[in-house]
């Protein structure tokens, strides 16, 4: 956001009339990064959506979630495969945690792949 609002004036008017939105939604990217990609979904053609980032920030924002998934949700995925492996008896709960696992790593890898298709036409 610091490199937007130096560099973009498009972004600097918003953030000037946006501000207390932008606060709220670096803290919440600081949980997860795509988070911040709200600022600039266009949702409902709302104004508050339309932060006009540049392609660059947009690179580094796509670039930046797949690091995240891969210190994230590959680590957690190894660590229930391991603990499914080293147990003769599985639980149902364990078993949800590893399907969740599953299904989190498949969207996160999904959704970088989206995101690298669109990278180019964005």
């Amino acid at each position: 956001m610091v490199y937007e609002r130096i560099h973009n004036p498009r972004f600097q008017n918003w953030l000037y009339d946006h501000s207390k939105f932008a606060a709220v939604m670096t803290v919440c990217s600081s949980a997860n990064i795509q988070a911040i990609r709200l600022i600039y979904s266009e949702l409902a053609g709302l104004e508050i959506f339309s932060a006009g980032i540049s392609i660059k920030a947009n690179k580094w924002i796509m670039w930046i979630s797949v690091l995240d998934a891969i210190i994230e949700d590959v680590p957690h995925f190894v660590i229930q495969l391991l603990y499914h492996k080293s147990r003769s008896y599985y639980s149902v709960i364990p078993f949800f945690t590893l399907v969740t696992s599953v299904i989190s790593l498949l969207v996160a890898i999904l959704g970088r792949f989206y995101d690298a298709l669109n990278a180019s036409e964005f």
